[in-house]
Order: structure tokens, then C-alpha cells, then sequence
């Protein structure tokens, strides 16, 4: 029976403390469904590997744009010459990130079998959050091929080749990648026309059972409402999500402050919760711009409750009248 090697560069950190998001989340509960039915023998792949430097607690969320670059091409060094160090014929090798991902091209061209779970499609991304869709992705996609062949690639910044460059590359030398939604197939087969469909395999993630019973979200709701002073007249709008540009959390600020001046207002005004911690690149700026939008509302009161995990989060959930999801971009 071959072992799965499951490189993942999110892998063993605190999620009730860490807003990691999707993949580490993925990842845990991968790991512990395979180590309690033990389908086949298992070696996870995380940022231990890299000993010393390998990122502590909150520090991977914190890393500017440069810093995380750098921070997947050294975990890609790590963990490609950890599968170096296994014959090809024992082991498939499942990757749990792109960017974050090992030398696909190298394993690939020596003999290893490869899959890649999609967490977050980074071409679309960019195209969305950076280059505010102004430019489809499959049209940045041609143009970094045009780009390869005139070499000027080498030219590029390190963290451009690991958007465009190490995506290609995923898709090129391994044998299937698993997405999470019709969508994102769709959008890699555009800029891809190249692959196959049935390369690509589609599993939309599902969700576990929380273990936390009513009475322990009661009691922690009790407690978020006595701290925050919440009126029980106003209704109560959720925002639950990290904080980053793509969650689009600064559209609904922006659409109660242009409702505050409709007669359809609430008269008892508004409460809304945004829970989440700044995270990844721009997170910071993002939450500094979401403060001062919350500042400008008259009659809406915003509450910034941080990261919420476990009985917190279940509490909030129960306590709201309205979820809202406003993001600008979901690979989900």
C-alpha cells in the first residue's frame, strides 16, 4: 500500500486562535478522518519541517506580501526535498496548496504522482481583489505565456511567478486537482483550455458537527451582549468572516450609511457585529479603512468583536437576526 506524503503549509497550527481560513481546515479534518479509519499509511508534510523558522502561532497571517513569497519558496524547498527522499514508486504525494506547494515540475519529471486540492484559484484572485476585474484572468493567463516566451519572465517579481508561474505548474505535472466548486473549474478550464475536464475533479467541501451544546452558546451569548451593551429592541446584523479586502465587509458599512438617510430606517437604530481578525496580505489597512467607515454611521452601531472560534462563534450566530456575506471573492 503507497503512502500518502500530504504537503501542507497551513498544517498544525491553533484554528481556535489562528484564522487560517479554508485549507487549514480542510487539512485538519482530512488528517483526522484518515487517522481514525487509517485508509492508507499518512506523513503530513507542514511547517515543521523547516525547524526553527518555521512560523509560530500568529505569525503567517501577519507576513506582508514579499514576506509570505518568500515564505512558500522556502517551504517549497522543504518539502520537495522531503518527497525526494521517498522512492516515487511507494508514494502518491497530495498537495494542499498551490503557491505554498512543493516544485510540482521537478517531482512531476522525476516520476512522482501528484494531486493538488484548490483552496483558492490565485489567478482569479489577483484579477479580482488587485486588478479589480478589470482584466479576466484567462487574458493575464495568456499574457504571462507570451511573457515566458519572450523570456522576460525572469525579469518578474518572485511573488508574480508564484501567481502565475507555480499555477501553470500545478496544472502541468501532476494527475488531477481537486476544486471546491463548479466555478472554479470552470474558470481554470478558461485559462487552461488545454486540460482535459475530467482533470479536473469537483468536490464542494462540506461542514462538521460543532460539539458545542446550546447551553454553552446561551451562556457565551449572554456574556458578548452584556459586554457590548447591546439593546434587545435594535436588531443585530452579523459580518463573520477574516478581514481582508476580499470578504467585502467595507459594502455593507458603505450601504448603512446610504440607508441611515431613508425613512425606512430602524428607529432604534442598528447593531451590527463584524467578527474577525486582520489576516494576510493588506488584512491591517483593510480593518484601519472598515474603522473609519464604522465611525461615519450615525445610527448604526458597529461592534469589532475579533476572531471567533468554538462557543463565541455559535454564540454570535445565535444571536444575530441577519447573516450577511458580502464578499467580493469566494473560491468556496
Amino acid at each position: 500500500m503507497k503512502t500518502i506524503l500530504y504537503t501542507a503549509a497551513h498544517s498544525g497550527f491553533n484554528l481556535g486562535q489562528v484564522p487560517l481560513g479554508g485549507g487549514a481546515t480542510i487539512c485538519r479534518a482530512l488528517e483526522r478522518e484518515w487517522t481514525r479509519t487509517h485508509p492508507f499509511p499518512l506523513k503530513i508534510l507542514g511547517p515543521e519541517i523547516l525547524g526553527a523558522p518555521a512560523p509560530k502561532h500568529k505569525d503567517i497571517i501577519q507576513y506582508s506580501e514579499l514576506a509570505y513569497a518568500r515564505f512558500c519558496r522556502t517551504f517549497e524547498r522543504a518539502t520537495t526535498q522531503s518527497v525526494l527522499s521517498y522512492d516515487p514508486r511507494q508514494v502518491v504525494v497530495l498537495c494542499n496548496d498551490v503557491s505554498e506547494g512543493p516544485d510540482f515540475k521537478t517531482l512531476g519529471r522525476k516520476g512522482y504522482k501528484l494531486f493538488v486540492i484548490y483552496h483558492v484559484d490565485v489567478v482569479d484572485y489577483f484579477s479580482k481583489i488587485y486588478l479589480r476585474s478589470w482584466v479576466k484572468p484567462e487574458v493575464t493567463t495568456a499574457a504571462y505565456r507570451n511573457i515566458k516566451k519572450l523570456f522576460l519572465h525572469h525579469f518578474l517579481p518572485d511573488v508574480l511567478k508564484l501567481v502565475w508561474e507555480k499555477q501553470e505548474a500545478s496544472l502541468r505535472f501532476t494527475q488531477g486537482v481537486i476544486v471546491p466548486s463548479q466555478r472554479m473549474k470552470s474558470v481554470l478550464l478558461a485559462c487552461y483550455p488545454e486540460l482535459h475536464s475530467e482533470y479536473i475533479h469537483v468536490i464542494p467541501w462540506g461542514s462538521t458537527a460543532s460539539s458545542i451544546s446550546d447551553a454553552e452558546a446561551e451562556q457565551e451569548a449572554a456574556k458578548i451582549r452584556q459586554e457590548l451593551a447591546l439593546s434587545s429592541d435594535a436588531p443585530l446584523l452579523l459580518l463573520l468572516s477574516r478581514i481582508s479586502p476580499e470578504k467585502g465587509q467595507h459594502r455593507v458599512l458603505e450601504a448603512l450609511a446610504l440607508w441611515e438617510q431613508k425613512v425606512d430606517f430602524p428607529k432604534e437604530g442598528l447593531n451590527v457585529i463584524i467578527s474577525g481578525e486582520a489576516a494576510y496580505m493588506m488584512g491591517k489597512s483593510y480593518e484601519q479603512k472598515l474603522r473609519k467607515l464604522a465611525g461615519r454611521l450615525k445610527k448604526s452601531r458597529a461592534h469589532f468583536v475579533g476572531y471567533a472560534a468554538e462557543a463565541k462563534k455559535r454564540a454570535l450566530f445565535k444571536m444575530a437576526d441577519l447573516y450577511v456575506f458580502p464578499s467580493v471573492h469566494e473560491s468556496y
